[in-house]
């Protein structure tokens, strides 16, 4: 899921002293009852607000009883605000089609219209232009006034670092993020967002710290095993220990993303293909997550190679490329889909296709040290090492030296003298 961890509107401890008991009946025989539509947001609410920690079943529950909600009272603002919210979340962690995208920018719009003073119907609209490169400065200046509106809703304020994250803002993220720390009540998934700014920023050690906190409070936190676990096998090259910590994750694991990836990845780099084919089986066909973002056929296919099984290979690469394409015939401008038929194409040796596809991410990765990585990727599948080479040299920083020496992408490198010498230079620099 897209991070979280408290209830969405926070409470505050009231500063005023307890009415004398005749007022407080006054009180409660003049408050509304909830109407059933508005039951149903509550029961909504407390299935998806807890995020990462929901399970992808609290996730759907939450879109049905949405759906009812308002079905039954068409006019309750904040009835559409929780369901634009719910829409953005199955966008940025489930789901990536412009279906939910759609719909969080529709439902935001209904929800602030009918209910323009409302903090929730306030914030789903802010929050529903993240996801138009249009309209992120505008995202960013009024989720900057909502944090400024509610400073204790630690959801607002963490997903405003969630945001700035997303558009490469990773400093400034860092500031909310700590500020959504800051708020009484420790929270794993804060905590676990911090993580993932610290990782892209190269800072190792903090990231780790953020990650076994994050772990202290919620034991059974995927994808703070995930991250772990990649901090295990990407920053210190521990394979045992890695495969270890594999060994002591909660039983959900492998229905999210996150624990397939990480799971199948560590399974490659220890070269027990039949593991990482057994971690993929149950996977859905397009995994999300920050170390992989692709097709599962695509690494079930390093997995037959490691095997030396070059038609299964083949086979397991052709219906990847399928699930790519069908993919892009509704978002035909994700770089992200792009880049995975680059490498399916390089995979399966198609030249000709594949060698445009590269020149436009050679285009694209001018800044980027991640585009960059893909583009020396799909070099070294095409077998043009020493552009691979070239390419891999020009990425500033560090982090990827065990993915270079255990990842099966680049087994066709491994004899050649400028490839050694990149690796030994990046172990030095550890």
């Amino acid at each position: 899921m897209i991070g979280g961890g408290a209830t969405f509107i926070a409470t505050r401890p009231s500063t005023k002293q307890p009415a004398p008991p005749a007022a407080a009946a006054k009180l409660a025989a003049t408050a509304a009852p909830l109407s059933e539509a508005r039951q149903l947001v509550a029961k909504a609410r407390a299935l998806y607000e807890p995020w990462d920690l929901a399970s992808n079943e609290d996730f759907d529950l939450a879109e049905q009883l949405l759906k009812r909600a308002t079905e039954l009272d068409p006019a309750d603002g904040e009835a559409w605000a929780a369901s634009a919210i719910l829409s953005g979340a199955f966008f940025v962690a489930r789901n990536d089609t412009e279906q939910y995208a759609a719909a969080t920018r529709s439902q935001a719009a209904r929800a602030i219209k009918l209910a323009p003073n409302s903090d929730l119907a306030r914030f789903a609209y802010a929050f529903s232009l993240r996801f138009d490169p249009k309209t992120q400065d505008e995202c960013l200046r009024l989720m900057r006034e909502e944090v400024a509106r509610q400073p204790g809703n630690r959801m607002v304020v963490r997903l405003l670092g969630r945001a700035l994250a997303g558009f490469g803002q990773l400093e400034q993220a860092l500031v909310y993020f700590d500020k959504a720390a800051a708020i009484p009540g420790r929270d794993p998934v804060t905590l676990y967002n911090r993580a993932q700014a610290l990782s892209r920023l190269g800072r190792y050690p903090e990231t780790e710290a953020a990650v076994d906190e994050a772990l202290a409070l919620a034991p059974a936190y995927s994808n703070a095993h995930a991250m772990k676990i990649s901090l295990l096998m990407d920053y210190y090259g521990d394979m045992a220990k890695a495969r270890q910590h594999l060994e002591k994750v909660p039983p959900d694991f492998y229905s999210r993303d996150a624990g397939v990836v990480t799971a199948a990845i560590t399974w490659l780099y220890s070269r027990e293909p039949l593991k990482c084919l057994e971690a993929l089986r149950p996977a859905r066909d397009y995994l999300r997550f920050s170390s992989f973002i692709g097709p599962k056929a695509y690494l079930a296919g390093l997995a037959q190679t490691i095997l030396g099984n070059a038609d299964a290979a083949r086979t397991e690469w052709r219906t990847a490329l399928r699930v790519v394409d069908k993919l892009l015939e509704t978002q035909p401008n994700s770089v992200a889909l792009l880049e995975n038929r680059a490498l399916l194409l390089a995979a399966l040796g198609q030249k000709d296709e594949a060698e445009p596809l590269l020149r436009e991410l050679i285009q694209r990765a001018t800044n980027s040290n991640n585009a960059k990585f893909t583009v020396a990727r799909v070099q070294a599948l095409l077998g043009r090492a020493d552009e691979a080479i070239t390419t891999l040299e020009s990425i500033s920083g560090r982090g990827t030296q065990n993915h270079l020496r255990y990842h099966p992408e680049w087994d066709s490198l491994r004899d050649n003298p400028r490839f050694q010498a990149l690796l030994k230079a990046r172990e030095q620099k550890k």
